[in-house]
């Protein structure tokens, strides 16, 4: 037999596996039913393969790149689920002589356009798809390096503030509530004044939202120790 051919049936083995895979097809007779179609495929391209007419034709259709037993798999089944359509009151059973007529039909089918637009428009997704990825990764790079720049324009105003009684403007207090958003800063009321006491959160990159949840209501509820503060209002 063929190099092609033993290339062919390592090929209807993967393609088969991936149909599995891709579709989730977890129920034995289903997984049966794929591995059947494949075992049948194997036999009837073996038959088709030593055919003295058509058999020479075939094995460089097989090599053809716009050709796949990936595809020849998926024509197949497609052709048996029509079969199951027309006879659905009765049990479908495919004979080899179908699947071999299928095989020629595959094969000498003039596919070679659409199967070469299908996969240029799946390297135009796939090309899109990595630079809307890429984009998302920059902006999140962006955003990341704009909230750390943030974050140190807060501790600066945080330190004027305990070291040299600066008072907070509205505008820093805005910075501050943006950054409380973003769960990198936090406040504790003092009830005798009813101000806020702001401070930095030291972030764990490991930290899930739920963690950051549970911090978010604690800022909101804590009047502990001034121990927990880095920085205080002077108010």
């Amino acid at each position: 037999m063929s190099a092609n051919y033993k290339v062919f049936m390592d090929q209807i083995m993967e393609a088969t596996n991936d149909i599995i895979k891709e579709n989730n097809v977890e129920d034995v007779l289903q997984v049966q039913s794929l591995q059947m179609m494949a075992n049948g495929i194997w036999q009837c391209m073996k038959e088709a393969l030593r055919n003295p007419q058509k058999g020479q034709t075939l094995d460089q259709q097989l090599i053809q790149p716009w050709k796949s037993a990936r595809r020849l798999l998926d024509f197949c089944i497609e052709e048996a689920s029509k079969r199951a359509i027309k006879n659905s009151k009765m049990p479908v059973m495919i004979s080899s002589t179908e699947i071999l007529e299928w095989i020629y039909t595959y094969y000498e089918l003039d596919d070679k356009e659409k199967i070469e637009e299908m996969e240029r428009k799946k390297e135009e997704a796939r090309k899109a798809a990595e630079e809307a990825k890429r984009k998302k990764e920059e902006a999140a790079a962006k955003k990341k390096a704009k909230l750390e720049k943030d974050v140190k324009k807060a501790e600066n105003l945080l330190e004027k503030n305990f070291a040299l009684g600066y008072k907070f403007t509205e505008k820093d207090e805005k910075l501050f509530e943006r950054l409380k958003k973003e769960n990198r800063m936090g406040y504790q009321v003092d009830e005798e004044t009813n101000t806020k006491r702001w401070f930095i959160k030291d972030i764990d990159e490991n930290d899930t939202d739920e963690t950051e949840e549970i911090d978010e209501s604690m800022d909101e509820e804590l009047t502990g120790d001034d121990e927990d503060i880095e920085f205080m209002d002077a108010e």
